[in-house]
């Protein structure tokens, strides 16, 4: 078992203006950082 830390930092999305990225939800915004989660647990 590995001792590596990872650290992911996103933003909450109650505090971003998504009129200024059209587009852009709240559910994509938070896929992100769990698609990172998930990559990182594949590697351990």
């Amino acid at each position: 078992m590995s001792n590596a830390k990872v650290l992911l930092v996103g933003l909450d999305p109650s505090v971003v203006n998504f009129e200024r990225w059209p587009g852009l939800t709240a559910e994509k915004l938070e896929a992100g950082p769990a698609d990172s989660v998930d990559a990182v647990k594949r590697w351990t």
